[in-house]
């Protein structure tokens, strides 16, 4: 997912919440894709904190 994907997803996802959803007319199938996607960019985004943690350490040790 692009930056402006996640961005999105997580915008979408917290349109899911109790408070939110009952402004918002949307389907039960609807909302389950939202958190679907909200997942998926969260899923990601940790990734790619992992992934530099891993490259900064790395570098340390080669220090």
């Amino acid at each position: 997912m692009s930056d402006t994907e996640i961005g999105q997803a997580l915008f979408n996802a917290s349109l899911v919440a109790p408070t939110v959803r009952c402004n918002f007319r949307r389907t039960r199938p609807e909302l389950m894709a939202f958190l679907k996607e909200g997942a998926k960019a969260i899923t990601q985004l940790w990734h790619d904190l992992e992934e530099e943690e891993r490259a900064s350490v790395g570098r340390k040790a080669l220090a």
